[in-house]
Formats: structure tokens, C-alpha cells, sequence
């Protein structure tokens, strides 16, 4: 049975919404801008982006080489870090966003 998991920021505010399944990201996930934008949405699958946007954060962050979409890596509050680069200007999402489609990565140009 999945198991959603509701990621916050440290002043309480929810950043993602994602289902976890067998110890794998399973099902939806959202994520949600410091303002509580929508700014992705889409549906994983063993694991794996299936249809949908979804948020890199190893384009931004190079978090060592891991899986980007490892549950363990995943689940956390990267937009709060995300944003504060962002100073002097709104945040760029487009720089994380990647795209899906029936498992296949969709290049954008």
C-alpha cells in the first residue's frame, strides 16, 4: 500500500506531496514554490519519472552522483535551498524541470 509523503519547510509550509511504494517513489507527486505555486506534477512509477513534470534538483544541486529520484534524496525540502539562490531575482524552475511521457524523457528545446 503506498504511503504519502508530505515534505514541509521549517516554517511548516508544504513544498511536495509524493506517494512512496515498496520503498520506491510510486504514484503522484507535486512540488510547490515558496508561494505555494504548483510547479510540477506527475506520476512516478517503480521508482522511475512516468508522465508529467517533475523536479531535478541534481541539474541545480549535483547532489554527488546520486539518483536524482531516489526516495532518500528526493523527499526533501530542496525548494527553501533552491530559492534562496534566487536574491535578486524570481526563481528559475526551468532549470530543474525535467518532462515525461510514458517512462520516456522528453527533451525540450
Amino acid at each position: 500500500m503506498a504511503k504519502e509523503i508530505v515534505v514541509r519547510t521549517s516554517a511548516g509550509a508544504i513544498v511536495a506531496r509524493m506517494n512512496i511504494e515498496a520503498g520506491v517513489l510510486d504514484g503522484h507527486c507535486e512540488w510547490y514554490d515558496g508561494w505555494g505555486n504548483l510547479v510540477a506534477y506527475g506520476v512516478f512509477k517503480s521508482g522511475l519519472p512516468f508522465t508529467g513534470t517533475f523536479l531535478n534538483w541534481s541539474r541545480f544541486f549535483d547532489p554527488a552522483n546520486q539518483d536524482p529520484y531516489d526516495e532518500n534524496n528526493y523527499c526533501k525540502d530542496w525548494v527553501t535551498i533552491f530559492e534562496a539562490g534566487f536574491d535578486s531575482e524570481p526563481p528559475n524552475y526551468e532549470r530543474v524541470i525535467e518532462v515525461f511521457w510514458k517512462g520516456q524523457r522528453i527533451q525540450l528545446s
